[in-house]
């Protein structure tokens, strides 16, 4: 046994391995879980979160699995790196890497003397967060996709704009509106209401819908400077049947994408949701039912 070579290779592995553990490896504080549910769930109900805790100054998507998000404790800035991927269509892991680079070094060090108060303010975060997404994803229910014919459909609207959790909020604020204009003009409703989203940046959350009636055609139809009228055209389309409170419909839309990428399926990311319940009647959110639907892109016909 060669001890010289021994004696020289000990410390120089020490040294490499002190090099990683100090300045190369890029979190002081690794956390690793998995929830049953599918990234976009994790992804809006980690930006509910942000919204809600004082100590979280910003959150930046780079994609819809990789947020970055940076937390102030104190005179301490965490910086936090959500990496969310899903596993199968009900279950996503999430792996989160957290870093103070002002105190990292003396952060490694306290971890070595078994002292970790990151490793403690991060547990107290995550476990946070996790109750949270818990109680999330116990609020809505999605099911029953499949592929269907969307009819023609004739209707009065009204053009909005704003964040996907705004929407509802939009509805609420038109209901009364449209309604009242097609009473006094008897217009004859023929269906629930929905919405019909015309443009969707899902990066930014950001959505530019119509809050639609659907109407009898007329020849009679009073011109309006804010209510208009449009026709939906017969389409294919992926439904899927959503319960809960419609704030929170859109997660359907996220569903209907997984589908429709898991089983080759080209869709236009328009989505279209219809109403069967007044939020205002109350009653148990779970039994509220909207369907959703994502128009099927039509293939082009050659000459």
């Amino acid at each position: 046994m060669n001890y010289r070579k021994i004696i020289v290779l000990v410390p120089l592995v020490l040294i490499s391995v002190s090099i990683g553990y100090f300045f190369i490896q890029p979190q002081d504080y690794r956390v690793v879980f998995k929830v049953n549910t599918f990234p976009a769930v994790v992804n809006q109900t980690l930006k509910l979160w942000h919204n809600s805790t004082d100590s979280s100054l910003n959150l930046e998507q780079y994609a819809l699995g990789n947020l970055k998000q940076q937390f102030k404790f104190n005179d301490s800035l965490h910086q936090y790196h959500w990496r969310i991927e899903a596993i199968h269509d009900s279950l996503s892991e999430i792996t989160l890497d957290i870093k103070d680079p002002e105190n990292s070094v003396a952060n490694r060090w306290q971890k070595l003397l078994g002292n970790n108060p990151i490793g403690s303010r991060s547990k107290k975060n995550v476990l946070a967060f996790i109750n949270k997404l818990n109680d999330h994803i116990q609020k809505f229910r999605i099911h029953s996709i499949e592929e269907v014919d969307l009819p023609t459909t004739f209707y009065a609207y009204v053009s909005i704009a704003g964040k996907q959790t705004s929407k509802a909020r939009g509805m609420m604020a038109n209901i009364s509106y449209i309604s009242n204009f097609l009473l006094q003009n008897k217009i004859e409703l023929n269906g629930s209401p929905f919405i019909t989203v015309e443009e969707w940046d899902q990066k930014n959350d950001s959505i530019r819908y119509n809050f639609c009636f659907p109407i009898k055609r007329s020849d009679k139809l009073p011109a309006h400077e804010e209510i208009k009228y449009k026709k939906l055209f017969a389409k294919k389309a992926l439904k899927a049947e959503f319960n809960g409170n419609y704030i929170y419909s859109d997660r359907a839309w996220y569903a209907l994408l997984n589908y429709a990428k898991k089983n080759n399926i080209e869709i236009d990311p328009t989505p279209i949701e219809s109403f069967y319940n007044n939020p205002n009647m109350g009653g148990n959110e779970l039994n509220w039912k909207a369907l959703v639907y994502m128009p099927i892109k039509e293939e082009a016909i050659e000459f």
